[in-house]
């Protein structure tokens, strides 16, 4: 890190409306894939046939090259579309995990039932057994989530069954560990398996998508068809990171997107104490973007003081969204204000921080109590070992074009 920064990084996942009924995530460049994961091999065992992309973004791809088994889409290699995928998936796994639940209570195992849209959470480990039947009641955007915090696991010979209108795009199964789908079973939706495996058994089918953040996608002489309707519907905005950083007096601002739809602009607010903001500069959005996009804005500040922002974005329609806050401390453009020494007592191992313009310094010095030098460098000097000499009192100076500061230090060995 550069002594000379004081920086305040605030990252948020996604800056988007929660979902409801009427709304599934976009998962951007991720949306083509059949077969995907970020880290990790996509296997296959004797023939399987898969309607959908296959890609990985580091790892192998196997089992696929060759009749019987048939692939309806590319296999990407590892690429910049493999790495956009990554990102979107991450993205629309964290935005979905925090989806807040709407069926509170259900028993871990789903068996043969009759459910309707929600969003359901499961606080371990959850299964299927049985034939699952999820009812739209004639709603074509209603969508089922289901939130495991453990392994989720489909017994052999079960069934989802969809009814009443309710699309396969628009079902989505979110897992905190490891997808286990044994035989001969007949699955609905896009399953994502966070950090762990997902793997279908053999003679199954799935209308849907089989994810991982990082772990093994594996099939099984199965038949894999990426849903055609419903679901991932665009969202305004996927905002990866929001951050902000002082730089010789002034506020450094800095946010990326991974997806824009219909975004129009985002407007930078300040304040000094989180209540009364002002706008401070509007920056044009891309309109409609499927890349990595990264933004950046410079304020610069006339007054001595710390900062909050945040950031505004606003669509074509002229609906907008906050995002989150970040704080940014004030670092000063003068040398003499922003010089700390640390630690203090030290054992003779100190280190300067210096938050101010150190060019300005063109020579570093450290003084016994007896006026003797004990050290002398060419210009800033932020790591300074003084372990040899005795314990006692020490002056630092620090040489400017037109000044000399002096930091005390007290040397205090064991």
């Amino acid at each position: 890190m550069k002594a000379f920064l004081i920086t305040f990084f605030c990252f948020i996942t996604i800056f988007v409306p929660k979902i409801n009924f009427a709304q599934a995530p976009n998962f951007g460049a991720a949306t083509g894939f059949a077969l995907f994961t970020s880290e990790g091999n996509v296997t296959n065992t004797a023939a399987s046939n898969i309607a959908g992309n296959i890609g990985t973004n580091s790892g192998a791809i196997t089992g696929f090259e060759t009749p019987p088994s048939t692939v309806n889409g590319i296999v990407y290699p590892v690429g910049d579309t493999t790495a956009q995928a990554a990102i979107d998936l991450l993205v629309a796994y964290n935005q979905l995990f925090n989806t807040p639940t709407t069926v509170p209570g259900h028993a871990a195992a789903f068996g043969t039932e009759t459910i309707n849209a929600g969003v359901y959470e499961i606080g371990g480990a959850g299964s299927v057994n049985g034939n699952l039947t999820l009812n739209a009641e004639n709603n074509p955007n209603a969508v089922f989530i289901f939130k495991f915090a453990g392994a989720f696991t489909v017994g052999a010979g079960s069934n989802v069954i969809l009814s009443n209108g309710a699309l396969a795009g628009n079902i989505f199964w979110i897992v905190e560990g490891a997808i286990s789908m044994a035989a001969n079973i007949s699955m609905k939706g896009t399953l994502i398996a966070h950090d762990a495996a997902n793997s279908l058994g053999n003679t199954s089918d799935l209308e849907g998508r089989m994810y991982s953040t990082k772990g093994a996608v594996n099939v099984n002489t199965d038949v894999v068809t990426k849903p055609t309707s419903g679901g991932f519907i665009p969202v305004p905005i996927q905002l990866l990171s929001f951050t902000g950083v002082c730089i010789n007096q002034n506020n450094q601002l800095n946010w990326s997107t991974a997806t824009e739809f219909n975004n129009k602009y985002f407007t930078i607010e300040r304040s000094q104490d989180a209540m009364s903001w002002a706008i401070i500069t509007k920056v044009d959005g891309a309109i409609n973007s499927s890349i990595l996009r990264s933004y950046n804005f410079t304020d610069t500040l006339k007054q001595k003081r710390n900062y909050y922002y945040r950031l505004k974005q606003t669509d074509l329609d002229g609906a907008f969204k906050y995002g989150h806050t970040i704080y940014i401390k004030y670092c000063g453009s003068e040398v003499a204000e922003n010089i700390n020494i640390f630690p203090n007592p030290s054992n003779g191992n100190f280190s300067i921080f210096n938050d101010g313009n150190i060019s300005l310094i063109k020579l570093t010095q450290v003084f016994n109590s007896s006026g003797k030098k004990v050290f002398e460098a060419k210009n800033f000097q932020p790591n300074i070992n003084l372990s040899d000499n005795a314990s006692g009192l020490y002056y630092v100076k620090l040489h400017t074009n037109t000044t000399i500061i002096i930091k005390q230090i007290v040397i205090k060995k064991r």
